[in-house]
């Protein structure tokens, strides 16, 4: 193969991965969700209460960034 050749392999190999990696991460943030909705639950039977949407959002958000930093890594290692 020439080297134009190469460079679309490549693109068309990263963009695969890109999905991959978009599909991994619409199934983190489910999860993620899912995992604070019971949080929430837990801490309503153990405290009382339910904690802060605040909280939730800033919860589910960091560890969204975190999975998007880790898996965006791993695709490109």
């Amino acid at each position: 193969m020439n080297l134009e050749g190469d460079k679309m392999v490549s693109i068309k190999k990263m963009r695969l991965r890109l999905e991959e990696v978009r599909n991994e991460l619409e199934m983190d943030l489910e999860r993620i969700i899912r995992q604070n909705e019971e949080l929430e639950e837990i801490s309503e039977e153990l405290l009382g209460e339910r904690l802060a949407d605040e909280i939730v959002e800033q919860v589910v958000e960091q560890e969204f960034v975190a999975t998007i930093t880790r898996r965006i890594k791993e695709a490109f290692e």
